[in-house]
């Protein structure tokens, strides 16, 4: 996952992440596949937490109804991004 490499240590980019990809990294958290997708998500949201501004973002992303995507354009998205790769 290129955002990962792009957030360690780099404050601006965790909060431009963060201000923006929570809800996606927070759904891609929950795949599975031989890409090791979810596990890259997880990381990047651990990432993430290590900038203060960003961390309560995440903490927001785990509660239940605090996502902003429907299941449907998540899928879309997913599968757009999978075409792209």
């Amino acid at each position: 996952m290129l955002f990962l490499g792009l957030c360690s240590g780099h404050a601006p980019s965790q909060e431009l992440v963060g201000e923006t990809m929570i809800p996606i990294v927070h759904k891609l958290e929950h795949m599975s596949s031989n890409t090791q997708i979810g596990s890259l998500a997880e990381n990047l949201m651990e990432v993430l937490c290590q900038n203060d501004k960003v961390s309560e973002q995440v903490r927001l992303a785990y509660l239940p109804l605090s996502s902003l995507l429907s299941y449907h354009t998540f899928a879309i998205w997913v599968m757009r991004a999978i075409d792209h790769a």
